[in-house]
Parts: C-alpha cells; sequence; structure tokens
C-alpha cells in the first residue's frame, strides 16, 4: 500500500479549501537542497506530514472533487530495502490512474517536485502525466529552471525578492500579498500553478 494522508478540504491557508495529500517527509523525497528548512517540517503542515507515515488513504477517498494540491508534504520516492531513493511507480501509476477515472473528469490537480530530472530520465517527463494533473519542477536556481523548462517542465522557484524574476515568470500573488493585511488569494482562486491559459508561466515564490 502507498504511505498517504488524503484530506477532502484542507486547512492550509495558502492552498485554501481544497482536497490535498501528504505523504512522509524525508522518507519520499529525493536528496533536497532546502531539507533544513522544509515548510513540510513545522508547524500543521509538519504536523499532518507526520501523520500521513500511519495512512495509506487511497485517492479514491476524494473522488469527485473539484480540485486537489497533492503532495503538500513529500514527493514520488520511497527508499528501497537499502535505504536509497528510488522512484515509487505504484505511487505515480494510482495518480495518473485515478486523474484518468471517470469521477476526476472535470477534476483539477497540482503538484511540485524536487525530483524532477530522476523522473524525466525514468520515463516520467512533463508529458507523462494526464491532462488534469500538473507537475511543476521546483528548482533551486534560475539556470536549473532555464534547463527544465526546454525539457518541457512548468518550473517554480523561490527568490529573495521580487526584482528577481524572468520573463517567463511571475509571483505567486498570494506570496505579493505577504505584509499587506489579511489574504485575498489563494490557490484555489488564483489557479496560475494549473490552468491551461497559464501554461507558458512560471512560478516564483518570494523567501520572505
Amino acid at each position: 500500500m502507498i504511505k498517504q494522508l488524503v484530506t477532502i478540504s484542507s486547512s492550509n491557508q495558502k492552498i485554501g479549501p481544497v482536497a490535498a495529500t501528504y505523504r512522509p517527509v524525508g522518507e519520499t523525497c529525493p536528496e533536497c537542497p532546502i531539507e533544513k528548512i522544509c515548510y513540510a517540517k513545522r508547524g500543521r503542515a509538519g504536523m499532518v506530514a507526520r501523520r500521513s507515515a500511519e495512512k495509506e488513504d487511497d485517492l479514491e477517498k476524494a473522488s469527485g472533487v473539484p480540485l486537489i494540491r497533492h503532495l503538500v508534504s513529500g514527493d514520488f520516492f520511497k527508499k528501497d530495502s537499502l535505504g536509497r531513493s528510488i522512484i515509487d511507480r505504484p505511487y505515480v501509476k494510482r495518480l495518473n490512474e485515478w486523474h484518468n477515472e471517470w469521477a476526476q473528469r472535470w477534476t483539477k490537480g497540482w503538484t511540485y517536485t524536487h525530483g524532477a530530472k530522476r523522473l524525466q530520465a525514468a520515463g516520467f517527463g512533463p508529458d507523462h502525466w494526464h491532462k488534469s494533473l500538473t507537475v511543476l519542477a521546483s528548482c533551486q536556481s534560475v539556470e536549473e529552471a532555464k534547463d527544465l523548462q526546454a525539457a518541457g517542465w512548468k518550473t517554480a522557484r523561490v527568490a529573495a525578492d521580487r526584482t528577481d524574476l524572468q520573463e517567463n515568470e511571475a509571483i505567486c500573488p498570494y506570496d505579493l500579498e505577504k505584509g499587506t493585511g489579511p489574504h485575498k488569494t489563494n490557490c484555489a482562486s488564483c489557479r496560475m500553478c494549473f490552468e491551461e491559459k497559464f501554461a507558458k508561466v512560471n512560478i516564483v515564490f518570494l523567501a520572505s
């Protein structure tokens, strides 16, 4: 079975009241350059991520939802018997199967991965995923983002401030509202990460 917690309505302020999935941090992640500052290890996200290690929820639990944010914590990987990080092929298969089911005909899903290059090398590149699911490649630099964009990925990266922006990028509207009072935007209302009309727009999150 797949270690995963599925919730029908997330209480995460940023993504909004949408369905969401969580997997254990570290155990399901590739080698990650931001492991020490990973948001999914802290606060409520961290609490739910730890609970996910004891769950084996199937995506069937979220059948028929309009929006779902996959992998609020964790990634597309798992540990083998020797403790090495390998692609969790059953998870990848089930995710695509679920998005292809009739009940999900109108469901839009999105997620991010720090292992885009490894996924692509294994045949799970940007064209592998069902059309209702957007997988963004998380990048650590402009150079890495450009390489993955050239390979067909929609990318997301973190920038120190709003001046660090390329022509084909846009800053997350939620992040732009930081420090301006109550947020008026969330992922459910913005949709820039996954709507088809924003397919050529790559995402920049602000570090603070």
